[in-house]
């Protein structure tokens, strides 16, 4: 099966984790620091730092603060070029023989400029093969209790039927299609399993999808829920 939302990789750039101890010797690194150090490996972290960053560097470890301290340094690699890297600084804890040490997480800048040119792309395909679906599609945020029914058109524009509460769709739903005793049975099944977050569900639903007075139409609704990091949210598509 092809993946039509593959994610570029991209070689020799570097996201790397590293232990230091107060005097800026490396105590760890991971194996991708290779990619920076090469097999000549320099014993103190600052010696990659460029010069003009180093004290920079430096007073953000007096200033790191729980959830880590940021800041953006050139850093050399081997192939003598340096590259911007975002540095995150947390605290590592103190050793008995080493004094305080801090976990630092270097990213280079290209690496994260690549994986958002990766998900542009990413999001410009979809919205494409979106766009050249028919399908009536439904979206529902269980937290916020928004329920949306639209169709795409070219990937560009989208025509609303509907954006409200579930609860306030179904009622009118019942009301307005004249729905029977098997169809308002269908309908209810399909409200609940959006309301549950169900995952990869199917239900047969008959009601007036398009808003056009007069007509019912038997579908197959198909949904599937996302989590995302803000909480639950559900996507459907109806067939």
């Amino acid at each position: 099966m092809v993946d039509l939302f593959k994610t570029e990789t991209v070689n020799d750039i570097v996201n790397s984790d590293i232990l230091i101890d107060e005097t800026m010797s490396i105590v760890t690194a991971d194996e991708n620091f290779e990619t920076i150090s090469g097999n000549d490996a320099f014993f103190i972290y600052t010696r990659y730092i460029h010069p003009d960053d180093v004290s920079r560097f430096t007073e953000a470890l007096k200033d790191y603060a729980d959830s880590g301290k940021y800041i953006v340094v050139r850093m050399l690699y081997q192939t003598g070029e340096y590259h911007w890297m975002l540095t995150r600084i947390t605290d590592g804890g103190v050793s008995e023989t080493r004094g305080h040490m801090y976990e630092i997480n270097i990213i280079d800048a290209a690496l994260i400029t690549t994986q958002i040119d990766n998900l542009n792309s990413q999001i410009k395909r979809y919205s494409s093969y979106l766009g050249m679906c028919e399908n009536v599609l439904f979206s529902y945020d269980i937290l916020n209790d928004d329920f949306n029914i639209f169709m795409t058109s070219d990937g560009h524009q989208t025509l609303s039927f509907y954006r409200g509460t579930l609860n306030a769709w179904e009622e009118d739903k019942i009301k307005t299609d004249a729905l029977g005793l098997n169809e308002v049975k269908e309908l209810d099944g399909f409200c609940k399993a959006l309301a549950n977050g169900e995952k990869l569900f199917k239900r047969e639903i008959t009601i007036n999808t398009l808003n056009k007075l007069g007509r019912l139409d038997k579908c197959l609704a198909r949904g599937n829920t996302i989590v995302d990091e803000y909480g639950t949210v559900s996507l459907y598509v109806l067939l």
